[in-house]
């Protein structure tokens, strides 16, 4: 079962980080199959807490957090805005 409840907000106001360019770290690599690979492909792995706005990084990657995870794949791009929304470039 499921039960929601909508509320209309009209104050919210999310505060933006500033911008700071710069490639991503993984926190380990591991491999994943991909099918336009053809196979497993080293993967990086990623943890939303620690990217902050401006980070970006290519794919193969798996970005995890604690309610998500999101999969860029092999030629995709990875790029977090100033709300740390996950931007995917195809």
């Amino acid at each position: 079962r499921v039960r929601a409840v909508a509320m209309e907000v009209t104050d919210l106001e999310l505060e933006k980080e500033p911008i700071r360019k710069r490639v991503a770290k993984p926190v380990r690599v591991r491999p994943a199959y991909f099918p336009e690979s053809r196979g497993f492909v080293d993967t990086a792995i990623y943890l939303h807490d620690q990217l902050a706005a401006g980070m970006h990084f290519p794919g193969p990657g798996i970005v995890q957090s604690g309610e998500f995870s999101a999969l860029v794949g092999p030629g995709q791009k990875c790029s977090v805005d100033a709300y740390r929304n996950l931007v995917i470039d195809f």
